[in-house]
């Protein structure tokens, strides 16, 4: 039996996403007979919330096909704009823009409360200026979408940027495996205490690919500082110098420290001078950003 436009309707609308509802809405209202085209791409296509951004393409082709000489740029921002970008939890940031930097390859944007993003070029071509709207769409630390003027610049799902976060990750921890013989010789030349303290450390999964360069840093460090001043005192009175007075008394002092790394370094530095062996129980150098469980095998791995 051949279904009526309203049964398709009815068919479409409980299985989409509530992100695309809206839009999908509007579509066919506008072209009612889209609702069979429509139809037949919810049935063959995944409708997970999680593909709302890939669905939301289809409908946007749709529409171009039924609208020749549509502007696909500006169907996309319609698409957008009539729509949330997922279900996830977002801060959204509606702002001037004060100043515009064109670089190599897009725009240093800065704008009201002194805050700040780079964009590449906007798909339809539109320049960004002093003065325009800015809305953002953030989750977090990630920027997953920029309209400036109404122009969309970009916009993704929390769960795209979750597979893009993952899959950066698994390359830069394929560039680090490449390393391991690099960090083997560096580890080698530690003093036998800290040799132990990184191979405990190598027992937790992924300790390697993410941590190990960290620790091996924070240990040469410490091993350095220990040697060059020698006595507990010296260390304290050097860790309270400025960064130029301490270069001076140091001079192999490496630029790369973060107040993370130099408290730690120093810490290590003065248990070496002092109890050595107390250097096994001190926690893994990057515990206080990731936690200590990093740091174990799983099953010594706290609830």
């Amino acid at each position: 039996m051949k279904k009526s436009r309203e049964q398709m309707r009815r068919n479409v609308m409980q299985r989409i996403p509530n992100v695309v509802q809206q839009t999908v809405m509007v579509a066919i209202e506008r072209q009612p007979a889209m609702v069979c085209d429509l139809d037949k791409i919810v049935r063959t296509h995944s409708c997970r919330p999680e593909r709302a951004a890939e669905l939301m393409e289809h409908v946007v082709a749709l529409v171009a096909s039924e609208q020749p000489g549509a502007d696909r740029a500006y169907l996309r921002q319609q698409a957008f704009q009539a729509a949330a970008i997922d279900d996830g939890k977002k801060e959204v940031i509606q702002a001037k823009i004060v100043e515009v930097e064109l670089l190599k390859k897009g725009w240093q944007i800065r704008y009201d409360g002194g805050w700040s993003l780079w964009i590449q070029s906007i798909p339809d071509g539109y320049t960004p200026k002093v003065g325009s709207d800015l809305c953002s769409f953030a989750n977090g630390c990630f920027v997953l979408g920029v309209v400036i003027d109404g122009h969309v610049c970009r916009y993704k799902t929390c769960e795209q940027e979750r597979r893009e976060q993952q899959a950066a990750l698994e390359r830069r921890r394929e560039e680090t495996r490449k390393q391991f013989s690099e960090h083997d010789a560096a580890i080698e030349k530690l003093p036998d205490v800290f040799q132990r303290r990184i191979k405990k450390f190598q027992r937790a999964p992924l300790f390697r690919e993410d941590l190990e360069a960290y620790e091996i840093f924070v240990c040469e460090q410490a091993v350095l500082f220990a040697e060059k001043l020698q006595t507990i005192d010296e260390l304290i009175r050097w860790s309270e110098l400025d960064f130029g007075q301490q270069r001076e008394v140091v001079p192999e002092i490496s630029d790369g420290h973060s107040g993370n790394t130099f408290g730690l370094a120093c810490c290590l530095a003065r248990l070496y001078l002092e109890q050595p062996e107390m250097i096994m129980e001190m926690p893994g150098a990057m515990a206080p950003l990731v936690g200590s469980n990093a740091y174990l095998p799983v099953e010594e791995r706290s609830a």
